[in-house]
């Protein structure tokens, strides 16, 4: 922990760094991204490549909250997000992943868009998507209120894509666009 980044963002260059050089020559190679706090405000633009992002907890709660919105701008494959909070009290989607995300996986988060946020996770044309054992809701303060749609898979296939045991407040729990062939995808 003395040695670690200052943002996740910066974590997230360096195993990108790592995962990319032409020293590693092991395809099948994995990095492991540690994060722990306790309101950690950073807006993702970026995932990692082939990297599994792991919250170990802070001084209150059993993983670290990370507060802002999450647009992805590029496609990555074989990120995991593994025991993290993500939460924003403002407007907009909490969590945007574009075309081409494949191995996407989230397990065991929590997501707590702001109650108006239209969507909380949105995942476009992505393939082997897991998305297993999360809570999707709005935070404890405003359980009164409510927000727009839990899971937004869109575009046109998501082929292989898994939805389990879920917990989802939204006004829709998971959406669904209408023609995408998804072969051999559950919820």
């Amino acid at each position: 922990w003395d040695e670690a980044f200052g943002t996740i963002a910066e974590a997230i260059a360096a195993s990108n760094i790592s995962i990319a050089a032409s020293y590693n020559r092991w395809w099948a190679r994995r990095n492991r991204i540690f994060v722990c706090g306790d309101g950690i405000t950073e807006s993702l633009t970026v995932l990692p490549e082939k990297c599994d992002i792991i919250g170990v907890g802070s001084d209150l709660f059993p993983f670290p909250r990370i507060v802002g919105n999450h647009t992805i701008a590029a496609a990555t494959v074989g990120c995991r997000f593994i025991n993290l909070w993500f939460y924003t009290s403002g407007t907009g989607d909490l969590l945007v992943l574009p075309a081409g995300c494949h191995g996407f996986q989230s397990i065991g988060c929590f997501y707590h868009p702001g109650t108006t946020s239209t969507k909380c996770l949105e995942i476009t044309d992505s393939a082997h998507v897991r998305i297993m054992d999360n809570e999707i809701t709005v935070g404890a303060g405003d359980m009164a209120k409510i927000f727009g749609v839990g899971i937004s898979i869109e575009g046109t296939t998501g082929h292989d894509t898994v939805i389990g045991r879920n917990r989802i407040t939204g006004t829709a729990g998971i959406v669904i666009a209408s023609g995408i062939t998804s072969l051999g995808s559950l919820i």
